[in-house]
């Protein structure tokens, strides 16, 4: 309807343009800001695999209208077995998932911590 009137539209022809859906309205937003958040939050390493845990957040006019929690089970392949430190492990994260965030990413050995309990 905007870019109706924007563009020189005569009010003769909207009535007609709207009864025909020359507009797509029913594809329309209206102007609503959407934004999807995708991160990884937390990385554990067990039993030689990775376990990813990552949240999806959707916020609709920057407020949260949904978050999902997922978790994704990685064997330890090449990429992954080359790794020794947190940036690496990010880089690495960066290319499997792309647009996810790993800024604040949480690294939990749980292999090593096995180890140094049964000392």
């Amino acid at each position: 309807m905007i870019s109706f009137k924007s563009h020189s539209g005569n009010s003769r022809n909207f009535r007609t343009t709207v009864e025909k859906d020359l507009f797509d309205i029913g594809r329309s937003n209206f102007g609503i800001v959407e934004r999807n958040i995708n991160r990884i939050d937390t990385v554990v390493k067990k039993n030689n695999k990775l376990i990813v845990f990552k949240s999806e957040t959707k916020e609709v006019n920057g407020r949260v209208w949904r978050t999902a929690f997922k978790k994704d089970t990685l064997s330890l392949s090449k990429t992954f077995l080359e790794i020794k430190s947190i940036d690496s492990l990010k880089n690495a994260l960066k290319k499997k998932y792309v647009g996810y965030l790993v800024n604040n990413l949480q690294f939990i050995d749980l292999d090593k911590e096995n180890k140094l309990n049964k000392k």
